[in-house]
């Protein structure tokens, strides 16, 4: 086999074998579930206890009211109801808004929404002159709690193996991901497969960011998580980002003298986390995303809903660059190719692409698939 290398584009769907939540789990558990805050920094947010007599309800409170205010225009307009994504993107741009970088077309809808809830930041006290903005932030920050509550416990990868398998084959494999959580880490780990993620060598308790993704020898994986990690944290103190091992909460990270943000570096949003990837960590990542890709003629994606408009479109660009590069679609739904060839990827639909051969739909699921599936499109 000639001596080259594959890369994988990779979404949730991959993970729910696996025990990961959906979307629709995670909106739920956000909506309805009980959640308190952490009385010592006021900043992390956990499940709360059936004993607990006063879990927090005002950040909840806040989403409930933008739900009722989104819901029925999320559904006309896509046929689906709002998720954490949605609440998350409003919330942000609320802010947005109150620091004098908004869209002066959402200024009635901030309006509606701040009435809406003036029975809650009304009462509130805190040191701000803001308390609605406020109260935003805040709900912002209970969504990424919930997010990364929901994904903690997925740590044993099922149905991946075609991921360590084919670097085992080729030598090489190009990862790259939308999750936060640790499957493929596990997947490769595992295998007994090197990878890199851009984080370097391990100093005292953490990893700090190198961006490197020298593997080593093979078989080896690049692996590149667009979206960020629930493993992945700011150092305030240094200004730089650190992978670190285990929860930032535990005994061994409180006193290990590093000054972390606890809340992971991950993005959220269905539209406002594409104002990160030119700049910082993610504009660093999002930049060996496009050089990497200059690599390979075939992409193989699998899990992912086509609903990044920042991810679509730097995907046609590739596709559209040279004319041997094809995307492969592993995905396996009752009607799922009549489905993928209608459905509206931002500006375009792929039974509107004009050139054949270049969006091939296996209908299968990673976990279904071998390398032999795959092997005569690489």
């Amino acid at each position: 086999m000639k001596a080259t290398n594959a890369a994988f584009l990779l979404g949730s769907g991959i993970s729910m074998p696996s025990g990961a939540p959906s979307v629709v789990d995670i909106t739920q558990s956000l909506l309805a579930g009980g959640w308190r805050q952490y009385a010592s920094d006021g900043q992390r947010f956990y499940k709360a206890e059936p004993s607990d007599s006063s879990p927090v309800g005002r950040e909840q409170a806040l989403i409930r009211i933008l739900c009722d205010q989104i819901q029925e225009t999320v559904r006309s307009s896509e046929g689906r109801n709002p998720t954490y994504e949605d609440y998350y993107d409003c919330l942000m741009q609320v802010q947005q808004y109150f620091s004098g970088h908004a869209n002066p077309l959402i200024t009635q809808a901030v309006v509606q929404l701040r009435d809406a809830s003036s029975h809650i930041h009304a009462r509130m006290r805190e040191s701000t002159n803001n308390q609605f903005d406020f109260l935003a932030s805040k709900a912002c920050d209970l969504i990424q709690w919930v997010v990364y509550d929901a994904l903690t416990n997925v740590t044993q990868p099922v149905g991946l193996d075609l991921l360590s398998e084919t670097a085992r084959q080729f030598g090489q494999v190009d990862v790259f991901t939308l999750n936060h959580d640790l499957l493929a880490e596990k997947q490769f780990e595992n295998a007994g497969i090197n990878y890199c993620d851009g984080f370097g060598k391990k100093q005292k308790d953490a990893y700090p960011f190198a961006s490197s993704w020298k593997t080593g020898k093979a078989p080896g994986c690049r692996l590149l998580k667009l979206h960020g990690s629930i493993n992945w944290h700011w150092d305030h103190k240094h200004s730089r980002y650190l992978k670190i091992d285990g929860d930032v909460d535990s005994n061994e990270n409180r006193t290990s003298g590093l000054s972390l943000l606890p809340l992971a570096s991950f993005l959220t949003g269905s539209q406002v986390k594409e104002q990160a990837y030119g700049t910082g960590l993610y504009g660093i990542i999002f930049r060996k995303f496009h050089d990497l890709l200059e690599e390979h003629h075939t992409l193989i994606s699998s899990g992912y809903g086509w609903g990044d408009n920042g991810i679509n479109s730097r995907v046609l660009e590739w596709l559209d660059a040279r004319s041997k590069n094809r995307l492969v679609i592993l995905h396996n739904e009752a009607e799922s190719h009549d489905i993928l060839r209608n459905k509206l990827f931002w500006r375009f639909r792929w039974s509107d692409y004009p050139k054949e051969g270049k969006i091939i739909h296996i209908q299968r699921w990673l976990g279904q698939c071998s390398f032999q599936c795959i092997e005569g499109f690489l």
